[in-house]
């Protein structure tokens, strides 16, 4: 971080010290700092906003506080502040798979269950499998009634789809079992989730007002990271650097979003078969709907690397964005120039 930007943010958090003094007195004080954001409106305002958490000094009781300010490119002011519910609210994971990815959906549960079913992170996960081989949706049931029998009280849930695989039809199915004020989030079997998205998930997506779409850390391929990145760099390949993997701006597919706000713009397009293209119609339909729109990038979300085809049998759009994304995650610039010479001088990797 420049030297400027550390000044603006330590005088941005000193205004927001000062406010939770004046509303809370010296009953509280701020125990962390657990989310900031930060969204330039050009020719207006930069938009600041802080999830605070506080613990009492006269008990154990701690609050959640959003604080948002916004600075006019004059003096910083305080727009609003609002108390925070800590998890309240179920998040209902929605996952389509196949069996084609059942060696990724094993890894996607064991983390699952290390994240959310051990600490009680009140989820709720809804698989949706679309496979027309009745042995392979009797195996990955088995799976998952092994899942919850481990934990009988949590949530773990299948719905059965046959017919040629569709992301948008199977995301569309799970949202309409469920009420309209559940709060959903659509998954993907690679993106390992951590606990702490939870609080972001509750807080950033607002009935009728607000939904998250969260930018995806995407890991590089681990045999360019451990080839061509500096010595000494990497500790492990799910640090989050330029070296490991890139932020998916242009990706969309995963969303928190209570049902009511995916309802009310149409849902997904249901014409589209395969993965691709019908998160980027989504998010355009909400970005031109009256609701308001949340991106941030998300440590707590990274999509794990893997190998990827990209099918002839795709619709035009959907193979370019599958060509490019697999050019996009396989390395960085500087690692595939390093790679290209080492292939030019029969050092292949």
């Amino acid at each position: 971080m420049y030297s400027y930007h550390k000044e603006n943010v330590k005088h941005i958090l000193a205004e927001v010290n000062r406010y939770l003094q004046l509303l809370y007195g010296t009953a509280w004080s701020v125990k962390e700092i657990v989310n900031g954001y930060q969204r330039y409106e050009p020719g207006l305002h930069s938009n600041y906003i802080f999830d605070v958490l506080l613990k009492s000094n006269l008990n154990s009781s701690t609050v959640m506080e959003r604080v948002e300010l916004f600075q006019p490119f004059s003096e910083l002011n305080i727009n609003h502040g609002s108390v925070q519910t800590l998890n309240s609210e179920t998040v209902y994971f929605l996952l389509p798979v196949t069996y084609t990815v059942l060696d990724r959906l094993i890894a996607f549960l064991a983390y699952y269950e290390e994240q959310f079913l051990q600490r009680e992170g009140n989820v709720y996960l809804l698989v949706i499998v679309m496979d027309s081989d009745a042995k392979q949706v009797k195996d990955i049931k088995e799976l998952l009634q092994k899942l919850w029998k481990k934990y009988p009280s949590s949530y773990v849930r299948t719905v059965e789809m046959e017919g040629v695989f569709s992301r948008a039809k199977a995301l569309d199915k799970a949202a309409k079992q469920l009420h309209e004020g559940s709060l959903l989030f659509f998954c993907d079997v690679d993106v390992r989730v951590a606990f702490e998205f939870l609080t972001r998930c509750r807080h950033n997506a607002k009935r009728g007002v607000q939904v998250f779409y969260p930018v995806v850390f995407s890991q590089y391929n681990p045999v360019i990271i451990k080839s061509f990145s500096p010595p000494n760099k990497i500790r492990t390949y799910w640090d989050i650097s330029k070296y490991t993997g890139m932020w998916l701006h242009y990706g969309f597919g995963m969303v928190c979003l209570f049902n009511q706000d995916y309802q009310e713009v149409g849902g997904f397009r249901l014409d589209r078969a395969g993965w691709g293209g019908e998160d980027v119609e989504l998010y355009e339909r909400h970005v031109k709907s009256h609701l308001r729109v949340f991106r941030a990038m998300d440590p707590s979300l990274i999509h794990t690397y893997h190998d990827k085809n990209c099918s002839f049998s795709l619709a035009s759009d959907q193979y370019e964005m599958c060509v490019a994304t697999l050019a996009d995650t396989y390395g960085s610039r500087s690692q595939l120039a390093k790679k290209n010479i080492a292939c030019r001088t029969n050092r292949i990797f």
